[in-house]
């Protein structure tokens, strides 16, 4: 499986142990993260981003980088990201990305779980993907929130607030905080596309 990670600021607290648990094939870092990866000596693929973030850009003399025009019509991390998907990926995890100080940011490296296929977001708390029309297994013991994406249709089993073929639509929120009622929990898209976000205790 070819695998490709994008590390986005803010970065996880412990980059270096998350890093050292995923099997990756390249490093994406995304402007501000850039720095941060190098202060920890971290090797890096590539660089993306307009950099305007960074004070001392001689950092980026020693890197591979490609650096964006600061006025543009996309994020960094959306051109960071379709970057990784021009290399045919079978998976592409985002580190980080969510919360800091421009929440927009945030909501917009959400949005773009709609856009890419097996995608995912992982934070310090928690981990984010999306889900399609299909049935699936889940043993995580935390929160498992679910929002949709569409209109979509959804069951839930084995949680301790189940569901049965309930119309999910935009900005509903009764699939929030939702834990396993067991070992298993099955949840099953019968129709539309969900967001599954997995958040620690």
């Amino acid at each position: 499986m070819k695998r490709i990670v994008v590390c986005v600021y803010p970065i996880l607290s412990n980059i270096e142990t998350v890093l050292d648990d995923i099997k990756y094939d390249q490093l994406i870092s995304v402007d501000q993260a850039t720095h941060f990866l190098i202060e920890k000596n971290i090797p890096i693929s590539l660089a993306i981003g307009d950099f305007d973030s960074i004070k001392d850009k001689i950092v980026l003399n020693d890197i591979n980088h490609i650096t964006l025009n600061v006025e543009k019509d996309e994020t960094d991390t959306l051109a960071a990201i379709r970057y990784a998907y021009q290399q045919n990926p079978d998976e592409v995890i985002v580190l980080g990305g969510i919360g800091g100080e421009r929440i927009e940011h945030s909501i917009a490296n959400i949005s773009l779980l709609n856009e890419f296929p097996n995608l995912k977001i992982i934070t310090d708390y928690s981990k984010i993907y999306t889900l399609s029309e299909g049935t699936y297994q889940t043993s995580f013991k935390g929160y498992i929130s679910i929002f949709s994406m569409i209109d979509s249709v959804i069951s839930l089993k084995n949680f301790k607030y189940p569901l049965n073929q309930y119309e999910l639509t935009l900005f509903n929120t009764i699939g929030i905080s939702n834990e396993l009622n067991g070992d298993i929990g099955t949840i099953e898209v019968k129709k539309g596309k969900i967001m599954v976000i997995e958040s620690k205790k």
